[in-house]
């Protein structure tokens, strides 16, 4: 199963609520180790078994006490050159 992880925050001059420095900091220590464990199963689209397992790579994300991380099926893929449906 294909799902695309889509992270939504709101732009700092909307007046919505803003990471701390300190949350920021820590968000910004956190992305690189889960950038490369994303790169590993897919970026940007991941292929997993399950909703479950694409649900568990979102509950990772170090920015969700920032902003909101989206899970969408992926209903089709471009995979080594071909159009692929799930």
């Amino acid at each position: 199963m294909r799902s695309s992880l889509v992270f939504h925050a709101p732009e700092p001059q909307a007046g919505g609520p803003q990471p701390s420095p300190e949350v920021m900091e820590e968000m910004q220590k956190l992305m690189p180790d889960y950038a490369d464990a994303l790169y590993s199963a897919g970026v940007f689209v991941i292929d997993v078994e399950s909703c479950d397992a694409a649900l568990a790579w979102a509950e990772k994300f170090p920015g969700t006490n920032y902003g909101v991380l989206e899970v969408r099926a992926a209903a089709v893929s471009y995979i080594d050159g071909r159009w692929e449906q799930p």
